[in-house]
């Protein structure tokens, strides 16, 4: 009995523990949700691949070497512009550079350049050159270059040298306007040689051979390797190997010897196409392959840069804030919207150095693990794309073996797809993005493959279902924190979505919780608008008109959303009331009123008041103790005050005074020391209302 409610127990454990991560059911979409629309083939193998507007209209840029072809969302080729620069085009961007209300496209280079200096590698050195010297004789360095097409009109922007592997357009110092960020670099190897002592190896060979006698019969003379010798009349058989060695011989000649090392830059020009700075990232000795903006929600943004085994943070001025080490090789990464208030968070692909599968993962700026990803043992990811859904959710899309994972940005896998083309399956896929194309709501997904480009576009009620399943997802944490006006938006945002879907199970959960919403939002302003009446009664009793007509009115405001006709009417009939007594205050005397037979406390008055307030909050129970015992402390604090002072009076006055002052009950009181007793009550019930403002 013992062993079972041991297991009870870690069952509930179990499922409490792992619920969280399942609370997003995968919902892939069938081939009749994914819609082919159309294909384009570039006269070479696609390098670069971006989509945007382009004065408004939708556009797709496509990069094949050097070439570069602009097609409209029906893949119809509107222009096309040949580079004239080395290499290829790796990067792409569409974006407005200059400010000027038109989007430009922005297109970066790479390729290898070699420079020999020295091409007597295998001779003696000339004359005058020293021995044991190293001489370098060829540099290979990463090269690169920046070109932008404005108005149709191809323009290089000349401070970039290294190969462009990343371009964006963003506010990266901090002054209110956007400045173009290029980030550049790669390899760098230095090739020396130097005329000196080398042990060359030799190796030297024999043949043995071996012969044994036979039968001197010719005709017995017949296996394989036997032979028939007529000079010696016998017959023999021949046995042969081989034998090998080594001699070390010295000698003068060339050594060559390699220095590899890696170079990052970081360039940045202001709308003007003006160059802002150009710094070297030297605290980096690596080659990286992607780089992103980080948004820290500060006065200015970071990059991050992913190389080798480690994830840099940088400034833009190319300084090493701080860097995190990976256990692998990083491919590729991004910046992304963790959610739930945790900022902005670093993502990245990585081959796992221990295991050799492919991961995918996610940190904290401060270097937290928030979730991994990880993939089958034989599969690799050949492109990744990170994007914000229609939900404001970011959602990290990824190709592995041809088929499409969209994972959500706490690590869920949300749904998959296999692309296919006349019945056959796209597998050589190593380019991705997404955007609508045209206009309708509904995500296009651009791949390619070598040379094709195709266009698939998510339509039928997939995509309202899966962000209907977000948004509830999103509603029902906003509820469990109480947070529930967010939670009705996206709720009722679900709900839509669900109708428009034909789901009624969604629509039933929605409509369900939304009702509860409702009840719980009429209660807790049920009680803000108790606890602005008991406010308002209190200042009445301190005779702050004023600041109790403020709540008075709050508390009407709410009565009149809740419709409460009854708690209207007691709102207006105390303003009335604080409405008369000003009218007459203001047209009776203009000396300081401290009591006066209107206003005068009594015994009688604070029990009504007191007892008005019991009963307007015996409704919530704890709200309801804590202010009735502020007010009673102060109502009471007032009423011991009174007696007291009425006490002593009636001690030292005769009869003659008792009577005048019968008759003089309505007059005001002026004594100095009755105004610092009063004061002080002030004080103690000022005390009272703050700290009932607190609650």
């Amino acid at each position: 009995m013992h062993r079972n409610n041991l297991t009870f127990v870690f069952s509930i454990f179990i499922i409490v523990i792992i619920l969280p991560g399942l609370s997003i059911a995968q919902v892939s979409p069938d081939d009749d949700d994914i819609q082919f629309n159309w294909r384009y083939r570039a006269g070479d193998t696609i390098t670069a691949l971006t989509a945007g507007k382009i004065n408004g209209e939708s556009a797709v840029v496509v990069a094949a070497n050097n070439i570069v072809y602009v097609l409209d969302s029906d893949g119809t080729v509107v222009a096309n512009y040949t580079i004239q620069a080395q290499g290829k085009i790796y990067a792409a961007f569409i974006g407005d550079v200059d400010d000027d209300g038109k989007d430009e496209i922005l297109l970066g280079t790479g390729w290898t350049q070699k420079d020999e200096i020295n091409l007597n590698k295998m001779y003696p050195p000339p004359d005058g050159i020293p021995e044991e010297e190293d001489l370098l004789y060829m540099v290979l360095r990463s090269k690169g270059g920046l070109y932008v097409i404005d108005d149709g009109e191809v323009l290089q922007w000349t401070d970039v040298d290294q190969w462009v592997r990343s371009i964006h357009l963003t506010d990266i110092n901090g002054d209110g306007e956007n400045e173009t960020v290029i980030v550049s670099g790669g390899y760098l190897k230095k090739y020396f040689k130097k005329y000196t002592d080398i042990i060359y190896k030799h190796r030297f060979c024999w043949i043995e051979w071996d012969v044994d006698s036979l039968p001197n019969s010719e005709s017995e003379c017949t296996c394989d390797i036997c032979f028939w010798d007529n000079e010696s009349e016998r017959c023999y058989e021949n046995k042969t190997w081989e034998e090998c060695g080594w001699d070390n011989i010295t000698d003068k000649g060339w050594n060559l010897s390699e220095v590899p090392s890696a170079n990052t830059s970081i360039v940045i020009y202001d709308k003007t196409q003006g160059l802002l700075s150009k710094t070297d990232a030297s605290e980096i000795d690596a080659v990286f392959l992607n780089a992103d903006v980080l948004d820290t929600y500060f006065s200015d943004q970071e990059l991050i840069l992913g190389s080798e085994d480690n994830v840099y943070v940088l400034n833009y001025t190319g300084s090493v804030k701080t860097n995190y080490t990976i256990p692998g090789e990083i491919k590729y990464v991004y910046s992304f919207d963790a959610g739930n208030n945790m900022g902005e968070g670093i993502l990245f692909s990585f081959i796992n150095s221990s295991s050799g599968t492919y991961c995918i993962k996610a940190i904290s700026r401060q270097g937290n693990v928030l979730w991994l990803y990880p993939l089958a043992s034989d599969s690799d990811i050949t492109a990744i794309y990170a994007k914000r859904d229609t939900a404001g959710i970011d959602e990290i899309l990824f190709i592995s073996e041809g088929m499409l994972y969209v994972v959500n940005n706490r690590g869920q896998l949300e749904w998959s797809y296999m692309f296919k083309y006349d019945e056959l399956n796209l597998i050589k896929i190593n380019k991705l993005f997404s955007i609508d194309l045209d206009d309708d709501c509904l995500d296009n997904f651009l791949i390619v493959s070598n040379k094709m480009l195709y266009n698939y576009e998510l339509v039928g009620t997939f995509i309202k279902r899966q962000s209907a399943d977000k948004y509830l997802t999103l509603g029902r944490e906003s509820y469990d924190k109480n947070r529930y006006l967010e939670a009705k938006d996206y709720l009722e945002s679900a709900l839509q979505l669900y109708t428009e879907a034909s789901y009624p199970a969604g629509v039933s959960d929605c409509e369900s919780m939304l009702h509860d919403i409702s009840l719980k939002l009429a209660g807790n302003r049920q009680v803000d608008a108790k606890s602005k009446y008991a406010k308002a009664l209190t200042y009445y009793s301190m005779q702050d008109y004023e600041s109790s007509k403020e709540y008075i009115i709050a508390a009407r405001e709410i009565y009149e959303e809740l419709n409460d006709s009854k708690s209207i009417v007691m709102c207006d009939t105390l303003m009335e009331t604080i409405d008369e007594i000003i009218a007459k205050r203001d047209t009776t005397t203009t000396v300081p009123i401290l009591i006066t037979s209107t206003t005068q406390f009594t015994e009688s008055d604070t029990s009504f008041q007191l007892n008005d307030i019991v009963s307007l909050l015996s409704d919530n129970a704890l709200v309801s103790i804590l202010l009735v015992m502020l007010l009673a402390v102060s109502m009471l604090s007032i009423r011991h005050h009174m007696r007291h002072k009425l006490h002593k009076s009636q001690k030292k006055k005769k009869p003659t005074e008792v009577k005048l002052a019968d008759k003089l009950k309505d007059t005001p009181l002026t004594d100095e020391l009755d105004e610092k007793e009063r004061m002080d009550n002030w004080r103690t019930i000022k005390e009272n209302l703050d700290k009932l403002d607190k609650l």
